[in-house]
């Protein structure tokens, strides 16, 4: 606070329930186009008192001039910065025409720049609010207020308590400065940010987080990169239309035969094939070996299997009491002198008495010629 002709002054604040905004105008250097006289000088619009019942507390232009204008040098760029106005309380007729103008250089020229507001209402200032509050768009460092209208007959004059230009303080965004640089999940992570918007680098979001701000979890059905990923299109085992919204994970089932990844969304790569793209092609027992072969099954062409192998990737051992070329010879249709229901899978040959008269080969399946 602080202490004027005897009276206590609380000295301007703007503080929200969860963020914290900065007047970057306060104690700044400020100046103006004349002067009433040595006792209101610019600065007394700076100090960071808001009391404006009397004359004795605003900065104050001389009478008698074809416009007035005052300024102030932020020091800083700001954007999109909220301005707030406390005009004198005691006598309104210096409100209607106030003019406020934006501009990123310093100007001899007062309204150079942006048209910010222009403040409209009675002459004598009646219907005009104690306290002006905008927002001046885009960026800009200077400040300017300006008037050419003379409500009272005195020429045009400014007279006016206050002038705060609020922006959020470090690490803090949003329209009330209630978000956290900190909170978003953008992927370059930064304490820092823009103040109005929060916008992340352009790199965007990290895998599960959308908006400009990187903080809008994916909706439903939906997952990764940009929110891109359809929960729908992956290729799980156990199939949903919901899923994680960071990585889209299928469940402990794993992948459809032919796909692999969290997501189950990457088709094999050459070589490979099966249920999350686990097997070998140059692994399989085909008549005709190849390094390649079928993403989603791995079959073998059509000669199908080597001697001792089944299956329609010729992967699976002759079960029991089988043999030969895909597995499709009896063992207990051999002819051979002893008997047995099972025998090598690869060639089913007989045991060293060999075969039944009429009968040859290893494995006792071949009738004699003529």
């Amino acid at each position: 606070m602080a202490v004027r002709d005897g009276v206590v002054i609380l000295l301007a604040s703007f503080t929200l329930a969860t963020g914290t905004r900065t007047n970057v105008a306060e104690g700044k250097q400020a100046w103006m186009s004349s002067h009433f006289d040595g006792s209101h000088p610019a600065s007394r619009a700076v100090d960071g008192v808001i009391s404006a019942n009397k004359d004795g507390y605003v900065a104050h232009t001389a009478t008698g001039q074809s416009s007035a204008w005052w300024k102030v040098d932020l020091q800083t760029t700001v954007q999109s910065a909220q301005v707030i106005l406390y005009f004198r309380t005691d006598y309104k007729y210096r409100r209607n025409g106030v003019q406020l103008y934006t501009s990123e250089t310093n100007s001899s020229e007062p309204k150079d720049g942006n048209l910010c507001h222009t403040v409209t209402g009675r002459p004598n200032g009646t219907d005009i609010n104690d306290v002006l509050n905008v927002t001046c768009p885009g960026n800009w460092r200077y400040l300017t207020v300006y008037t050419d209208t003379d409500n009272d007959g005195s020429g045009p004059i400014l007279d006016f308590a206050e002038v705060q230009v609020w922006i959020c303080a470090a690490r803090m965004y949003g329209p009330d400065c209630t978000r956290n640089c900190s909170s978003r999940h953008c992927k370059e992570l930064s304490s820092t940010c823009d103040h109005i918007t929060g916008t992340c680098p352009a790199d965007g979001c990290q895998d599960g987080w959308m908006g400009v701000d990187c903080t809008t979890a994916c909706g439903s059905g939906t997952y990764g990169a940009n929110c891109a990923g359809n929960c729908g299109s992956r290729h799980c085992k156990m199939s949903s239309t919901a899923c994680n919204h960071i990585s889209g994970a299928c469940s402990g089932n794993g992948c459809q035969a032919g796909y692999l990844g969290t997501d189950c969304t990457t088709a094999c790569g050459s070589g490979k094939y099966g249920a999350n793209c686990s097997k070998n092609c140059s692994s399989r027992q085909c008549m005709t070996s190849s390094s390649t072969c079928d993403r989603f099954i791995g079959a073998c062409p059509a000669d199908r299997c080597k001697d001792g192998w089944t299956g329609v990737d010729c992967t699976a051992a002759c079960g029991s009491g089988k043999y030969g070329a895909n597995c499709a010879k009896d063992c207990s249709s051999r002819q051979c002198m002893t008997f047995s229901s099972t025998c090598d899978r690869f060639s089913g040959a007989c045991t060293a008495d060999r075969c039944k008269d009429g009968w040859t080969g290893v494995d006792c399946s071949t009738a004699c010629g003529s």
